[in-house]
């Protein structure tokens, strides 16, 4: 199987180049009973750059699977902390265990993630009883700095009191940060 893909260009300081190409893979039918042992199958990818390009730009594969948290469960709530506890513990478990590289993109990624996810569970965060989470996370990235580091209370989103509405919050922001990774639908259907 192949496929051609037109990549759009950006101007950049020394000529043009080209824009990141996010691609994702869906597999359907499923192997056969004997073949149910492997843990892994090899897959190959090959990027072709046409001939004219080759010397100029030159492909970064980064290939990573799709977070094993997605889609969310049917019966996810956004306004239920016990769906929210669910999912950051998934996600600690993947930053720390699959990720590992603090430096890694999915790192960052999935930093914020877990941000999102641990305050919606948890909204009276940093006051009220919550949990310790793993300490190779860090209390950085762009959400829990809006959330906890913000010198001016008319713009400290952590003022809103009501949980529902803090939950709501979270949850659009959490959907737009899911899609940069996992462009399908979020919750998983009946």
């Amino acid at each position: 199987m192949s496929a051609t893909v037109y990549i759009d260009t950006i101007q950049k300081g020394d000529g043009v180049g080209l824009k990141p190409l996010a691609l994702s893979v869906l597999f359907h039918g499923s192997v056969p009973h004997v073949f149910q042992t492997a843990t892994q199958i090899l897959l190959e990818i090959t990027i072709n750059v046409p001939s004219e390009f080759a010397g100029y730009v030159v492909p970064i594969l980064d290939a990573a699977p799709l977070p094993s948290f997605f889609p969310l469960p049917s019966d996810f709530d956004p306004f239920t902390a016990r769906c929210w506890v669910t999912l950051l513990y998934k996600l600690e478990s993947w930053l720390v265990h699959v990720v590992v590289d603090t430096c890694a993109p999915e790192w960052t990624w999935g930093r914020d993630a877990f941000w999102m996810a641990f305050l919606a569970a948890y909204p009276d965060f940093p006051h009220g009883s919550w949990p310790v989470w793993n300490s190779r996370i860090s209390l950085e990235g762009a959400f829990i700095e809006s959330w906890t580091l913000t010198k001016d209370p008319e713009d400290l989103p952590a003022l809103i009191t009501d949980h529902d509405t803090i939950r709501a919050v979270i949850w659009t922001e959490f959907q737009q940060l899911a899609a940069e990774c996992f462009p399908y639908s979020l919750v998983a259907e009946l």
